[in-house]
């Protein structure tokens, strides 16, 4: 009958290979360091100006109530000063990107935030049309060119976070079908599943 013997130290090259496989994928996660920082400076610039952009054609939907001509959909009307409070949002999270005193990452992570809740007022200004939804994944398209991870990360928490619990309090405001109304935790997962999704794809490129 043979002996049954332990090892002891532990096999230690297994865990060598693990932490050598695990150092290989952390090089090539993109972290922002690649892009040298006069470039980083004109994208990030571009990127402030496109959420600026956000500010008129969000107030104009915000003041338009009826059926829209060329979709036919149906816009709810708000009152101004909830529309001068959600884009005074927009354009808190633009000044404090602006601000060169504030760190790069910190920059990037502001103006993200600013167009995600661009994409938010989007969705809730439109009476939460399920296409309005489409404005998160451009916003990830957008801040891919950061070639960093933090906003990808950033964006997907944020739907989860904002899909989830303005769908528990106004679920009519995020979405307009029957099925995500009665479940929008279920639905706040699906979006940022898909969101994570569309991340990984641009991070792998």
């Amino acid at each position: 009958m043979a002996e049954r013997t332990n090892e002891w130290p532990p096999d230690v090259g297994r865990s060598d290979e693990s932490a050598g496989l695990l150092e290989r994928l952390t090089r090539y996660v993109p972290d922002g360091h690649s892009i040298p920082a006069d470039a980083w400076r004109r994208r990030h610039r571009n990127i402030v100006l496109l959420l600026l952009a956000h500010v008129p054609a969000l107030f104009a939907l915000g003041l338009y109530e009826g059926t829209e001509s060329i979709s036919g959909a149906t816009i709810p009307a708000y009152p101004l000063l909830e529309v001068l409070l959600r884009l005074g949002a927009l354009l808190g999270f633009a000044l404090l990107a602006s601000w060169p005193r504030l760190g790069r990452r910190v920059r990037t992570s502001l103006v993200t935030i600013g167009l995600a809740t661009g994409s938010a007022v989007l969705v809730y200004f439109s009476g939460g049309l399920i296409e309005a939804h489409f404005h998160f994944f451009v916003v990830m398209g957008v801040v891919a060119v950061y070639e960093d991870w933090l906003p990808f990360l950033l964006g997907i928490v944020y739907v989860a976070l904002q899909h989830g619990y303005f769908g528990m309090t106004s679920p009519e405001a995020v979405y307009n079908h029957t099925a995500a109304i009665n479940s929008p935790f279920v639905w706040a997962f699906i979006h940022a599943a898909f969101v994570l999704a569309l991340a990984a794809a641009l991070m792998t490129n």
